[in-house]
């Protein structure tokens, strides 16, 4: 196997969400709360706000105890921040936005293809809804 080479990042490393794109402040997750726009489904809820001017877009994944064990948490934590790299934060290039996805229950027995389209539909929605207003 061929190592890379010094001061370039390994494949896997490459396809990880950056964590300066990862909510990580207390204050800023209950901002979204209070006074983000709040779209859900059967198995997730979204809150969007307008990101403050000069950052970029950010999100932060939540998963409730109610969901079981730590490892299936994790696991549908690891799958949500997934969905959001790969096919929304790409289809939002240029909308700075903070997002805050939070799991319900029903979102453990979901596979990977059923838990994208519900977080696409559900950023859909949000966009659809944002620009009616």
């Amino acid at each position: 196997m061929e190592q890379p080479a010094s001061g370039a990042l390994s494949p896997r490393r490459r396809e990880k969400l950056p964590r300066r794109q990862i909510i990580r402040r207390r204050v800023v997750i209950q901002g979204l709360r209070t006074q983000g726009k709040r779209q859900s489904s059967r198995y997730l809820v979204l809150l969007v706000q307008e990101a403050p001017a000069g950052e970029e877009s950010q999100a932060a994944f939540f998963t409730p105890k109610r969901i079981g064990a730590a490892h299936l948490r994790n696991r549908l934590r690891r799958r949500m921040r997934e969905v959001y790299r790969r096919f929304i934060a790409p289809a939002v290039t240029g909308e700075k936005r903070l997002w805050l996805w939070s799991a319900r229950p029903e979102a453990a027995s979901m596979t990977f293809m059923e838990l994208k389209e519900a977080m696409v539909q559900l950023s859909d929605r949000q966009k659809i809804s944002r620009r009616s207003s």
